[in-house]
């Protein structure tokens, strides 16, 4: 969740603090200390005596039934809690959310607890919570429990309170998108940015989608599914396992790597490219859907002419399930693809120009959570790709030719 904090919390915490406890309840030194420190100071979490809304120790005003699950987050127990993940897993699936929508929000109190899963884990300015419930939504949801009777650090009642907010609030918005994710790390993204709503800047937001997919294999036992009907249907052009037009130059075949017709596809500068389209100013393109944002992830990418595919790498930047790979031509020449994923090829697997191989992966596939795109270099015939220093200057007229040779609209993409 966002973590910049702005005046209307510390507004937020007095209102609370006045309309919710008898002024009798509380030392007049809280109160002055509160309002001289509210820029250092989480006001929710230090200016209330324990046992009060905000206390993060509310064993004096509270008994901690057994559905409260593992806590300890202020002890240091920072290790993941299969106890509370199981907690967790069983309220998401008895609510009637797929296992695709459950793991995608387990994704993001994985981020969002440091991979803990502790109902009372706090962070530096007071947002509390295995979803991290931040400013007006923290005093929201712990003024709910003090109304209630109820020990806000209780893994029950945070999940109660979440299930509340999203059927009966504004939350709620997020429940139609969030059934319709057909994959885990859809899920995942879904619900970070329409309920989470992190700070992106500080790159808050990567990273989910991963921890939902390894989430979804660990209860289902299942590999989570590439991409889904839905998402093949929203990202038009993309059909998971066909094939692109080819076309022949100097008695080879090719295709343009990524699914998508001339109308839809950028290289961040113009068509034709003029010279270096590359940021590095190098022979090399970054192709992604001309919509920006993330509506690149799951674009299908292919074969950019027949050959081998030679060191084939299922990790990039440390993150697994990201691949990059090289592809060597039957012209003689090395292609290298990276930021990647879901593969269908491997080491040693011969392609045709035209197959898809893989999808545009996600942000972290990029390694410094940059859009999500393709990119593809080839080296100086009979070096790899890759290689800045020796990428191949004549592979830009190559990309310009399949460009102008692809046409029409996503629907009208020869499949």
């Amino acid at each position: 969740m966002i973590t910049i904090q702005t005046p209307r919390y510390y507004i937020g915490c007095l209102i609370l603090i006045f309309s919710l406890l008898p002024i009798n309840a509380m030392a007049a030194r809280d109160v002055l200390f509160c309002e001289e420190n509210s820029v250092l100071l989480s006001c929710v979490d230090e200016c209330q005596p324990s046992g009060t809304i905000g206390s993060t120790n509310q064993s004096s005003a509270f008994s901690t039934p057994a559905d409260c699950g593992d806590q300890g987050y202020d002890e240091g127990n920072r290790t993941a809690s299969e106890k509370n993940k199981n907690q967790i897993w069983t309220f998401l699936k008895g609510k009637g959310l797929s296992d695709e929508v459950a793991a995608g929000i387990m994704g993001n109190m994985d981020k969002e607890t440091g991979g803990t899963f502790l109902p009372d884990a706090v962070n530096s300015i007071g947002c509390s919570g295995v979803v991290q419930w931040c400013f007006e939504r923290n005093n929201a949801m712990r003024a709910k429990a003090l109304a209630e009777g109820k020990d806000w650090n209780c893994l029950s009642f945070q999940l109660d309170y979440m299930w509340y907010e999203l059927t009966e609030t504004a939350e709620s918005a997020v429940m139609e998108p969030l059934k319709g994710a057909g994959t885990a790390s859809e899920a995942a993204i879904i619900f970070e940015d329409k309920y989470e709503r992190s700070n992106k800047a500080t790159g808050e937001h990567l990273d989910r989608d991963r921890r939902a997919e390894e989430i979804y294999t660990a209860f289902t036992g299942k590999t989570p599914a590439a991409i889904s009907a839905s998402s093949q249907d929203a990202c038009a052009g993309v059909r998971t396992g066909a094939s692109s037009a080819v076309s022949e130059m100097n008695g080879f075949n090719y295709a343009f790597p990524v699914q998508l017709a001339q109308n839809e596809v950028s290289n961040g500068y113009t068509w034709p490219c003029p010279g270096k389209c590359h940021h590095d100013g190098s022979d090399a393109f970054d192709l992604f859907r001309t919509i920006m944002g993330d509506s690149s992830v799951g674009v299908a990418v292919v074969a950019i002419t027949d050959g081998e595919i030679k060191r084939f790498n299922n990790s990039y930047a440390g993150v697994d399930g990201c691949q990059a790979f090289q592809l060597v031509g039957k012209d003689g020449y090395w292609y290298w693809y990276g930021h990647v994923q879901a593969a269908s090829i491997n080491e040693g697997a011969s392609v045709t120009a035209g197959q898809v191989i893989a999808e545009i992966g996600r942000r972290a596939c990029t390694g410094n959570g940059s859009l999500p795109h393709l990119h593809i270099d080839r080296g100086i015939k009979g070096t790899f790709g890759g290689n800045v220093g020796t990428r191949d200057p004549g592979f830009t007229d190559v990309m310009n030719v399949l460009w102008q040779r692809l046409g029409g609209t996503a629907s009208d993409i020869n499949l």
